[in-house]
């Protein structure tokens, strides 16, 4: 029908049809707001939610005996939350515990007038420092390390149950069991022994019976390290046997 009508005129009337239905929109969206605002009139700022999260997980290292340093970092943006009126009450759930290094959801739990309105999910990364030993080169196979081999100095600890070192003298002499990398820290588990016997040495074979110690010639048939077991031939009855180290000499019938 406006194709009947000057250009001009035609113009003029659809203008006015798109500002009246951009007026009609407007009001709908503002009288949904403005219902939104009536039900939901408290608002809970991301904020103060992030806040409850942090103290939850502050505190249960604290329970946990955790008095290492400690860094809690959000890891994503927690919007606001309108909720109804009443008075409100909080509990955060920490669902998959705290992981050192990595993500940490809380969930927290929002309630109305004592009634559970809605959880809102808010997720952290957790560090944690100590002052540890670690490794000053690279340490190879089978070299005896030696003081000058490990250090002190402050890391990030990526797992709550691990026991790092503070002092290197219960691992000097030993033999990393691995190749562990410069700047690494270092533990107990990563060292062993070093080899005291080779294959073909001549060996002590002592056996114990009621009491009475018996000793004869032997011969390894593999490597050893101190308090290891291994297979050694008896140089007289030519039986293999079984047997633990005792030194770089010595072996005892397991």
């Amino acid at each position: 029908m406006l194709s009947f009508l000057p250009y001009n005129t035609a113009r003029s009337i659809i203008f006015s049809l798109i500002i009246v239905s951009s007026l009609l929109i407007a009001t709908e969206v503002s009288a949904k707001i403005n219902t939104q605002a009536e039900r939901y009139p408290q608002i809970i700022t991301g904020d103060y939610l992030e806040q409850i999260g942090r103290q939850k997980i502050e505190e249960t290292l604290i329970e946990r005996g955790e008095i290492r340093r400690f860094e809690i970092d959000l890891n994503r943006v927690i919007q606001d939350v309108r909720v109804p009126i009443g008075a409100l009450t909080y509990k955060v759930i920490l669902g998959r515990g705290i992981h050192y290094g990595g993500l940490t959801p809380a969930a927290v739990q929002i309630f109305v007038g004592g009634k559970l309105f809605r959880a809102v999910n808010c997720y952290f990364n957790v560090h944690v420092y100590d002052t540890i030993l670690v490794a000053t080169h690279d340490l190879k196979l089978e070299t005896p390390v030696v003081a000058s081999d490990f250090a002190l100095e402050e890391k990030e600890i990526f797992n709550a149950s691990e026991q790092f070192m503070l002092d290197s003298e219960p691992i000097l002499g030993k033999v990393p069991v691995r190749v562990i990398r410069s700047g690494s820290p270092v533990s107990e588990r990563l060292f062993q022994n070093p080899i005291v016997i080779e294959v073909g040495s001549p060996v002590q074979i002592v056996a114990t019976f009621n009491g009475v110690s018996v000793r004869t010639e032997g011969v390894a048939m593999q490597r050893g390290r101190v308090g290891g077991f291994i297979k050694v031939k008896n140089v007289l009855s030519s039986k293999i046997l079984r047997v633990k180290v005792i030194d770089e000499h010595t072996v005892e019938v397991a």
